[in-house]
């Protein structure tokens, strides 16, 4: 009985707290017009792109907009977030399912003809090559040079 008090009353704390801390309705507004706003560009440029992964990627990065309109600003945003979640499970669902597919392998090259196996010596001695360079002054600070 003690513990449902105590959580009770962390429960009441913390919603008092939270109301007590909400943004003014200027901030609110400009995270709601920021949150609508990525949602019109987002399908503007997701047009053409697979719709599990565009809905995906919008919900990933809205989510923190959500948050704090949910927080701060006391919007509801659960159905948002539902809609997002169910989203994101749908788009992982689809990427674990295709991980699990049997791999699409590329028909095996054929094999090359028998090629002599080729030995090098290289116990042979080598003269030491020489290296003849020439440097050109070109201005007070420029050279260049060249080798052969």
């Amino acid at each position: 009985m003690r513990w449902a008090v105590v959580i009770l009353g962390c429960l009441g704390f913390a919603g008092a707290t939270q109301a007590a801390e909400r943004w003014p309705e200027g901030p609110c507004r400009n995270v709601q017009q920021q949150e609508s706003y990525l949602v019109k560009e987002h399908a503007k440029y997701f047009a053409t792109a697979e719709k599990t992964a565009a809905a995906a990627d919008l919900a990933t990065r809205r989510l923190y907009l959500l948050v704090l309109l949910g927080t701060y600003c006391g919007v509801d945003v659960r159905a948002k977030i539902a809609r997002d979640r169910a989203a994101m499970d749908v788009h992982l669902a689809q990427l674990k399912s295709e991980a699990n597919a049997k791999p699409r392998y590329l028909p095996p090259l054929p094999l090359p003809p028998d090629i002599p196996d080729i030995t090098v010596d290289l116990t042979i001695d080598q003269p030491p090559r020489t290296l003849n360079c020439t440097t050109l002054k070109l201005d007070r600070d420029l050279a260049t040079t060249n080798c052969n």
